[in-house]
């Protein structure tokens, strides 16, 4: 689990000095500052996705979430996830070594063979109508053997990474930064007008 991390908090503690409490309302623009790292780095997440060509069902792309602002007695923040019951996303992040998943993913309504459907990656088209020739028979056949040589491929040589959520860290990292610079010179604003 990659952690982004904002210093500085235990600075505006002792700065406040009483108000020690995260639930304090002194506090408000924190919680907005860390909804809005959320959100921009699940937009981030969702981009990347899109950006490297790993969106073929969706799946993975509906499953980066940033959750509700949490406050603890120690800590302010936000969870951001992706890939919460895919087992695939960690592989899409990272790659794989080879292996050998089950041949059953090849086969129609599973994983890889809807990969393979989604991406057109067997068959024959029309050049003037575009569409896939060939009986329905012959497209499910097409598909799967397809889908067998992606499995193959897998065996032998594994996967390559497409990385979608560290680079989103890296390319949010300084607008989260400002976010909360802003956040603590209202705080501060605040403390003066108190």
């Amino acid at each position: 689990m990659k952690v982004l991390r904002i210093e500085g908090l235990d600075e505006i503690l002792k700065f406040v000095g009483k108000t020690s409490n995260l639930n304090d309302q002194i506090y408000v623009p924190i919680w907005n500052a860390m909804g809005q790292a959320g959100k921009l780095l699940e937009g981030q997440i969702k981009q990347n996705l899109t950006d490297n060509d790993s969106v073929a069902t969706g799946d993975l792309r509906a499953s980066v979430s940033s959750s509700e602002v949490q406050v603890t007695k120690d800590a302010i923040f936000v969870e951001v996830g992706a890939g919460r019951g895919l087992p695939y996303a960690r592989a899409v992040e990272y790659g794989s070594k080879p292996h050998t998943p089950p041949l059953s993913i090849t086969e129609p309504g599973q994983p890889l063979y809807e990969w393979v459907r989604i991406k057109q990656l067997a068959a024959t088209y029309s050049v003037r109508t575009g569409k896939r020739l060939g009986s329905k028979a012959k497209q499910i056949d097409e598909n799967r053997q397809a889908a067998r040589a992606v499995w193959a491929k897998i065996r032998r040589s594994g996967t390559k990474p497409h990385p979608y959520f560290e680079p989103a860290l890296d390319r949010t990292r300084d607008r989260i930064a400002k976010l909360f610079e802003e956040a603590v010179d209202k705080i501060i604003d605040q403390i003066k007008k108190a």
